[in-house]
């Protein structure tokens, strides 16, 4: 079996006034002719690199249990940016929410134009 590839990219945010890291895994089967579902992660690198998500997937994937998939996560960039989006009072709460509304539904129309990630400006 092919190897899953992990992307890094940058975008900017003007809802939250700020450059984000995406963190994307593409399964290993990967073509940009097919379509496949996707999943918005918070906290993503620690999904990536302690959960061992990009592993997982492709267990999963490979014994039939989930279709191949796409996982775009965005990892935080300290515990205070962390409860500053995450938290009900966070600071940013209000803008990481209409953030990841925004962009996952132009994720989606995208992805099923086949394309995987286009920067956007929100």
């Amino acid at each position: 079996m092919a190897d899953a590839k992990m992307l890094e990219q940058k975008i900017w945010s003007n809802v939250l006034n700020e450059e984000l890291d995406l963190l994307i895994y593409l399964p290993p089967t990967f073509s940009p002719l097919s379509k496949y579902p996707f999943f918005l992660v918070q906290d993503g690198k620690d999904y990536f690199q302690f959960g061992k998500l990009a592993r997982f997937a492709d267990e999963l994937a490979e014994n039939k249990e989930i279709q191949e998939a796409i996982f775009i996560g965005i990892p935080y960039k300290t515990v205070e940016d962390r409860r500053a989006k995450y938290h009900p009072n966070g600071a940013q709460n209000e803008a990481i929410s209409a953030f990841w509304r925004m962009n996952s539904c132009l994720i989606s129309r995208r992805t099923s134009q086949r394309i995987i990630w286009a920067p956007v400006v929100s």
